[in-house]
């Protein structure tokens, strides 16, 4: 199956070129009854097809677009990637495809943007984090999400303290160690105690912890994602004072976790982890119901879908399962909200949840009884 990210989305929607085809339908899970989803395919490529002619485009031209999903359809790999729905978008220069858990319903539709109202419950809340398990003993870097931690095979990572400074039979007193410039390349001599003195042993630390920041750089200048630290609770604010992500999380997990493996570690983080990535969803729905019936938000259909449009919403919250039909008027900047579908309508809100993540806002699917407003739909304006 396919991860859903709003990352994705935005992506999709913000490169999408009129004329968008969107076809979405079930499949079944094993591709083992992959004949009669073929023929379910070719039937709505067909009907994409007929829209897109309808529309005006040649026939060559909407058949030589529509192309790449019959040759999909012939790829086993499409049929065999788990989940029991399938959502294709194509435009004049590109396809996407995702294979999704739920089954999809049938659906076929040409326009000027793609319909990615079947997708938004399935977002995957951008729940990728990154674990740094800190000790004298061990150290790991692990990925992780809501399902689990895997850990990183990061080159020359320290792993003890005594080893990587050298420690292990030297004499007491003072030693040097050859610490790092990482700003310019260049090392200098650093010489640090190796006596019982508790100074001492901080600065022994700070230089442990500096070579760890120097062999994580190389990865973490690749990420933009949480990292949370997990160790022994007087370590943690020295590694701090070294640590040059800007990632790093105010959270963190003490313990000593040096014979814990992946899951186990994931076990004991992600209770952390999963408030604070829902902590800006919390946040953007309690403004929302703060400021309810002011002019920074509102819980009305064609307002919230005119912001949209214009830029001006941070965060949208909607019910994927409630459209809301009615008609733009793009030249008079007007919209028209209709009770029930009308010929010409078309979806306002996902009308809405385009053009915020166009914009750069967020998207939330809510249920009906979890809605900030009154409505099927709510919105947090910048301005």
């Amino acid at each position: 199956m396919d991860r859903i990210t709003i990352r994705g989305l935005r992506a999709l929607v913000e490169t999408g070129v009129a004329p968008c085809v969107t076809i979405q339908l079930p499949i079944e899970r094993t591709g083992k009854d992959r004949l009669a989803d073929e023929l379910r395919l070719k039937n709505l490529t067909q009907q994409a097809e007929d829209q897109l002619i309808g529309g005006g485009m040649r026939s060559p031209d909407a058949r030589k677009m529509l192309q790449v999903i019959r040759d999909r359809s012939k790829d086993v790999a499409t049929w065999n990637g788990g989940g029991e729905g399938l959502a294709i978008f194509v435009d004049p220069h590109a396809a996407h495809q995702y294979r999704v858990a739920p089954p999809l319903e049938e659906f076929v539709h040409v326009g000027d943007r793609f319909c990615i109202r079947a997708l938004l419950p399935l977002i995957d809340p951008g729940d990728q984090f990154l674990i740094l398990a800190l000790s004298q003993n061990r150290t790991r870097l692990l990925e992780a999400d809501r399902e689990g931690a895997t850990e990183v095979d990061v080159a020359r990572l320290p792993q003890r303290l005594d080893t990587t400074l050298h420690l292990d039979g030297a004499d007491r007193g003072e030693q040097v160690h050859s610490g790092g410039d990482y700003g310019t390349g260049k090392q200098a001599g650093v010489f640090h105690g190796q006596g019982g003195s508790p100074d001492a042993h901080k600065e022994n630390l700070k230089l442990f912890f500096r070579d760890i920041n120097h062999a994580l750089a190389p990865i973490l200048r690749q990420k933009k994602i949480p990292l949370i630290l997990i160790g022994v609770e007087y370590l943690l604010p020295i590694f701090r004072e070294t640590c040059s992500y800007s990632g790093l999380t105010n959270e963190q997990v003490t313990g000593n976790f040096d014979y814990l493996n992946a899951k186990e570690i994931h076990q004991k983080v992600w209770p952390v982890m999963q408030s604070l990535l829902s902590a800006p969803r919390h946040s953007a729905a309690a403004r929302l119901h703060e400021l309810i019936g002011t002019e920074k938000a509102s819980d009305n259909p064609r307002d919230v879908v005119v912001a949209a449009m214009e830029g001006r919403v941070a965060a949208l919250f909607l019910n994927p399962r409630r459209p809301q039909w009615g008609v733009i008027d793009q030249a008079h900047r007007r919209i028209d909200v209709h009770g029930t579908f009308q010929p010409g309508d078309e979806d306002l809100l996902e009308v809405a949840a385009v053009e915020t993540l166009r914009r750069g806002g967020e998207v939330y699917a809510t249920d009906e009884g979890d809605m900030p407003g009154a409505e099927s739909v709510a919105a947090l304006y910048r301005y």
